[in-house]
């Protein structure tokens, strides 16, 4: 399943990062950034809601990032 990844800090942030964030919730098979967006793709829709879950209203360098499945 894949997570788009909303209202992220321009320019600043990493695959790595977002991996470091998003590998807590479980197998994440490949993570693409663009400016300001990107998605995650997990093995499993529930692995993808439960990011949702842990990271929704979670504010990274001064900004909340908009989650949802796409």
């Amino acid at each position: 399943s894949r997570l788009f990844i909303g209202n992220l800090p321009a320019n600043s942030i990493t695959k790595q990062n977002m991996w470091r964030i998003f590998n807590q919730y479980g197998d994440v098979i490949q993570i693409s950034i663009k400016e300001g967006f990107g998605f995650c793709q997990f093995r499993t829709i529930d692995q993808c809601s439960a990011a949702i879950e842990g990271e929704s209203n979670v504010p990274l360098r001064g900004k909340v990032m908009h989650l949802e499945i796409s």
